[in-house]
């Protein structure tokens, strides 16, 4: 066979093979979203809460089946598979990515919900997704309301919005807080039954230099609902609690001061011991409540309980060093009260004069009426029984 047969044989092989193969080709691979006139392809989403705190599901259709979507919306079912036949939303929803909020929900019962869309062909649904109805029937927001001036001192707000129909059974509400965060109810808690909302209710008193974490919470016939959690951080001021008791006064440094114990101490007390009424203990000072203590404990002793000695003997914060305090300090506890609002109720009595430390003559001292106009400085026999209100200084 000549060169050129050789090379036409071959040409005619290649040819024949060619034909076959392509003969084989059965057009495209099919489109998988379906083809013109199928039914339509739509994914469910999840569920989750609204702002109003309802329920809300939806869909997202991908592929109209290339025909008109008449119908497109969710139904829902206590049992798998949920059809069009059982309950559904009222499908008017135009948008190929719809949301929409079943209704009549029972709580703590599972629900299933599935996507749906039809068209002339019919209907086609989702994949399935299910919830347990429950105590997110009831939403709760909580914001930072800020610093508050309250009869105790400064505290945190703490501001709570209410809303869903888990609120026709609330029963309680309140905040929980603490320095690690998800406080709940276990943790530091402040509790009411009177329910406004939005409602906004304080802390207690609060360290210094401390960040907080803090939740709303409410209770109704079924659940108790916690809601998101705010955070804020407690500042070196007057008003808040450091170094064992309430800053009264603050140095520009905010690194020393004065504090005084949360309470006065529980029952009056004399300033002086019963058979020591005229013994003078030259505690003079009108500023120095420290140095005038130290010196009436040096006069008086330590056998009986009178107001020094009470002063030392306070324990407030793990500290040692409290006294009673002077005529001026005792004078600026009281401007500083009553600039942070702090009621007299603080001190848990109806009694409303405090001691100083100053000392006047051997049977007479100063002490500071907290509560009756002029709130004045007034001379009293030692024997007389006041109210008595340990301080103490700080240097950080």
């Amino acid at each position: 066979m000549t060169r050129i047969k050789q090379l036409r044989l071959g040409g005619l092989m290649l040819l024949f093979l060619f034909t076959v193969l392509t003969s084989c080709r059965k057009g495209k691979p099919a489109d998988p979203s379906g083809p013109p006139g199928a039914l339509p392809v739509l994914t469910t989403k999840p569920v989750t809460i609204n702002a109003n705190g309802f329920v809300e599901s939806g869909g997202v259709i991908t592929n109209s089946g290339d025909l008109t979507i008449t119908e497109r919306d969710i139904c829902w079912s206590t049992s798998p598979a949920p059809a069009v036949s059982g309950q559904k939303a009222l499908g008017k929803t135009m948008s190929d990515d719809f949301l929409a909020s079943p209704s009549g929900l029972l709580p703590n019962t599972t629900y299933y919900f599935r996507a749906y869309a039809t068209n002339s062909k019919g209907t086609a649904y989702g994949n399935e997704v299910s919830y347990k109805a429950g105590n997110d029937l009831l939403l709760l927001k909580a914001t930072w309301w800020g610093e508050a001036k309250t009869t105790i001192g400064l505290l945190q707000g703490i501001r709570t919005t209410m809303s869903g129909p888990g609120l026709s059974t609330l029963s309680t509400a309140g905040i929980c807080w603490s320095t690690k965060p998800n406080p709940t109810m276990s943790d530091s808690v402040r509790i009411t039954t009177r329910m406004e909302n939005p409602l906004i209710m304080h802390t207690s008193l609060l360290p210094v230099k401390t960040k907080y974490y803090a939740r709303a919470f409410a209770i109704n016939k079924t659940d108790t609902v916690y809601s998101n959690e705010v955070t804020f951080e407690t500042p070196m001021k007057i008003g808040y609690l450091h170094a064992g008791g309430i800053i009264l006064t603050l140095n520009d440094a905010k690194t020393a001061g004065t504090v005084l114990s949360r309470y006065a101490l529980d029952n009056p007390l004399p300033w002086a011991p019963e058979n020591m009424t005229g013994v003078p203990t030259g505690a003079g000072s009108q500023t120095d409540g420290a140095s005038n203590t130290d010196k009436i404990i040096a006069a008086y002793g330590t056998g009986k309980l009178y107001a020094a000695k009470a002063c030392r003997d306070y324990r407030g914060g793990g500290f040692s060093d409290w006294y009673l305090p002077s005529k001026q300090e005792l004078e600026v506890l009281r401007k500083e009260l009553s600039a942070l609002n702090i009621s007299w109720d603080i001190f848990r009595s109806s009694v409303s004069n405090c001691w100083s430390s100053t000392e006047l003559s051997s049977t007479i001292a100063l002490h500071q009426d907290f509560e009756t106009p002029p709130k004045n400085q007034p001379e009293q026999v030692k024997s007389g029984m006041n109210r008595v209100i340990p301080v103490r200084t700080f240097k950080d």
